[in-house]
């Protein structure tokens, strides 16, 4: 088991504040993916549609029916998957995660040079901790 009470600032940074950037960030790329497939999906879908439902070819009735369920289908698991919520939450978070670390890395704002290395340091861990404790 590790030794968390004597990580050094190099090793906070690295080991864990760099690397929930980046798996945020990933898991922000991930959901935005997704999200933009149902939605062209949904796009193509119904413009096809209206076509579908104007040929005189009966069958292409019942595909223009198919293709209204399918539209429905897919905003189904788009509201159920919520892609677009965890998009926006997991990129709001990285984005807040990587500024806490840039602030710190330039002394800046509240973690100015007035405060001892170990206070800037303690705040650093408390701020970033709950930022990924809240949006878990």
């Amino acid at each position: 088991m590790n030794d968390y009470t004597e990580m050094t600032i190099e090793t906070y940074l690295a080991e864990r504040l760099t690397k929930e950037i980046a798996a945020y960030e990933k898991k922000s790329h991930f959901h935005r993916a997704w999200f933009i497939v149902f939605k062209v999906i949904q796009i193509i879908v119904l413009a096809l549609v209206p076509i579908l439902a104007s040929l005189p070819i009966p069958c292409f009735k019942l595909l223009a029916v198919i293709a209204s369920c399918l539209v429905l289908v897919l905003e189904a698991l788009l509201a159920v998957s919520n892609h677009k919520d965890k998009w926006r939450i997991y990129h709001a978070t990285s984005k807040e995660l990587a500024s806490e670390k840039f602030t710190f890395e330039t002394t800046s704002g509240i973690y100015n040079k007035e405060k001892l290395t170990e206070d800037r340091f303690a705040l650093l861990v408390d701020r970033c901790e709950n930022i990924i404790k809240n949006k878990e």
